[in-house]
């Protein structure tokens, strides 16, 4: 073999084994990215249930407010079960809210806690998703078999009909189809 053909042959493997390098880095990088910005949604909500329990403790202190703790337990039971639908926990704390409204004077600051930490919650799951739902991100995703996650609608110490009702709207539409108004 001549010199040129070497040369040409050497330059080629160089090169792969270049981009297999490139390769392996940015796969390393998206990886360890992913792990990251997956535990920063986990603490987040992490967070929000301390905070949800927090609460919940606080409110078991006082008897003027007996007639909701079955849906205080309710909320706790939800908390303990890793695997249960957050869809059920929202419902139930769509319910205590509405009955903690009247109580403005005890859990005032207690909701404002729970909002923020709900917020950055809910940020964060926004830009998990938006990240991990674009190539190459969503491959690894998938690879990994991690779900999107779900933002948790709740506005604590207000009304949340409206909140409801536009799920309702969405929950139709996906069941029945048709044009989402």
């Amino acid at each position: 073999m001549n010199k040129t053909v070497k040369g040409c042959l050497l330059s080629a493997i160089l090169f792969i084994f270049i981009i297999l390098g490139i390769t392996f880095l940015l796969i390393n990088r998206i990886d360890k990215s992913f792990v990251a910005d997956k535990q920063k949604v986990d603490l987040s909500w992490e967070d929000y249930v301390k905070q949800l329990h927090y609460r919940n403790s606080i409110l078991l202190k006082y008897d003027n407010v007996k007639n909701i703790y079955n849906q205080i337990n309710k909320t706790e039971n939800y908390l303990k079960q890793k695997h249960q639908p957050k869809k059920d926990l929202l419902n139930n704390e769509y319910v205590l809210n509405d009955s903690l409204r009247k109580y403005s004077n005890i859990t005032t600051q207690i909701n404002l806690k729970l909002n923020k930490s709900l917020s950055i919650y809910n940020d964060n799951v926004t830009e998990f998703n938006t990240k991990y739902s674009s190539f190459p991100y969503n491959y690894l995703r998938i690879k990994k078999s991690v779900e999107l996650y779900d933002h948790f609608e709740i506005q604590y110490g207000l009304d949340n009909s409206e909140i409801l009702k536009k799920n309702q709207k969405i929950d139709d539409w996906i069941k029945n189809g048709g044009e989402l108004e």
